[in-house]
């Protein structure tokens, strides 16, 4: 992201960057190095840091962001829309995105969004009834500019890959198609294309905003106009949008175990039958690798039950502050508690998970965004689908789980992240 920021000054005759640039690079080089020996990758392992991105940021580049924001915030028409996601969700990983940087670049995108609405017949529509089945796509919320979708398992979401990637939230669609998937797209153009223009268009994947795998059901954001994509991608791309999951996991994870900092890389490879994957394409599966990219998943052990044969089971409330590939899946997977019903990360267990839990045990029960006029929290809570209450059901919370097992199979409101970490002592 800074090496197009620089570039994109650099086509406009600002060439004072690249002096900042190359010290920071220089300095990036020495850091990598340093942390390539035996030693520090021994250091790195015992404080639970499996990539660089947490050490301190040396000066020489917060010399460089210090430059570059000032240059751009003078030059903003010249970024395009997906650049200046780009420059928000730099700034805003490097912790160096403040209020007013945000608020200007936030000012210029909704000036070409409200161009954009002006074109278009439809302001504001109202979305058409759907049916609120469980197997559905159906409308949980519908704002003026924004609507909340519930995404049934089974559906896939898999608009054009580098819309989503401007905001950094989502780095390829999820592959796996189970050949008789649904698709999340082709309802959305069908159903809201008539009432809401963005819904037809490509260019900003149907109005869709951020992905779920295809076998996660709950809660899925929708911009009904240009104006909602532009402010609700500008919160995805500050880190402002709060996403949390309930999964049930293998084994017992350890109610020290809080937080999982490790790098995600997607690779791809050519799908084959049994493999867990689509057969019929590109396959994308997930590893922790210290090239990937930062990915970090706060997590708490709420519960700990126990099928007919003693087998324990973990079930987690996750709270993800970056959007990787599969990211609760691999990272679970990492600390030795991979998901259950997993087809790419668990196939040793998949058979015997699939007996009593037909899918990935993994659903969005909260998702909290900002009001694109007002600015107000915006919560949107979705209790535990039926299918996961019966698998759920099928096991034993201990005596101490008891009370918190069974708001979830019983279909009541969950709780917030938060509210279950305070009730867990941290």
């Amino acid at each position: 992201q800074v090496l197009s920021m620089i570039a994109v000054l650099r086509t406009h005759g600002i060439r004072s960057c690249a002096r900042h640039a190359r010290a920071a690079s220089c300095c990036w080089r020495r850091q990598a190095r340093s942390c390539s020996t035996p030693a520090a990758e021994e250091t790195l392992a015992a404080s639970g840091l499996e990539g660089p991105g947490r050490r301190e940021m040396p000066a020489e580049v917060v010399q460089l962001f210090s430059v570059l924001r000032k240059e751009t915030l003078t030059r903003l028409q010249d970024f395009s829309p997906s650049q200046l996601y780009g420059v928000i969700w730099a700034y805003s990983t490097a912790g160096l995105l403040d209020e007013e940087m945000l608020a200007t670049i936030e000012q210029r995108l909704r000036d070409v969004a409200n161009d954009m609405d002006g074109q278009r017949p439809t302001k504001q529509p109202t979305l058409p009834p759907t049916d609120a089945s469980p197997t559905q796509p159906h409308v949980l919320l519908d704002l003026p500019d924004v609507a909340v979708l519930y995404k049934p398992p089974h559906w896939i979401v898999n608009p054009p890959s580098s819309v989503l990637e401007q905001t950094q939230q989502d780095d390829a669609a999820d592959s796996d198609d189970e050949g008789d998937s649904k698709s999340i797209p082709a309802f959305v153009q069908r159903v809201f294309g008539p009432v809401a223009p963005i819904c037809t268009d490509a260019a900003e994947a149907y109005g869709i905003l951020h992905r779920l795998d295809m076998q996660t059901s709950g809660p899925l954001l929708l911009a009904k106009t240009y104006l909602g994509s532009a402010v609700l991608r500008t919160q995805f791309s500050s880190h402002k949008i709060e996403k949390e999951y309930v999964c049930l996991a293998q084994g017992v994870v350890p109610l020290e175990r809080t937080s999982i900092d490790a790098r995600i890389k997607v690779s791809q490879y050519r799908g084959a039958p049994g493999s867990g994957s689509n057969p019929r394409g590109l396959n994308n599966v997930c590893e922790v690798a210290r090239d990937g990219k930062p990915s970090f998943t706060e997590l708490r052990r709420i519960a700990l039950l126990r099928d007919a044969d003693g087998a324990p089971y973990s079930l987690c409330v996750v709270k993800l502050h970056t959007g990787r590939t599969h990211q609760i899946r691999v990272h679970m997977n990492h600390i030795g508690h991979g998901l259950v019903t997993d087809n790419k990360y668990g196939q040793e267990r998949f058979a015997t998970d699939q007996l009593w839990c037909a899918r990935n045990f993994l659903h969005t029960y909260r998702l909290v965004f900002n009001d694109v006029h007002t600015g107000e929290k915006v919560e949107t809570l979705h209790p535990l689908p039926e299918d996961l209450r019966q698998a759920l059901e099928s096991l034993s919370p201990e005596d101490t789980s008891v009370d918190t097992v069974l708001p979830w199979t019983q279909g009541h409101q969950p709780r917030s992240f938060a509210d279950y970490a305070q009730s867990m002592g941290s």
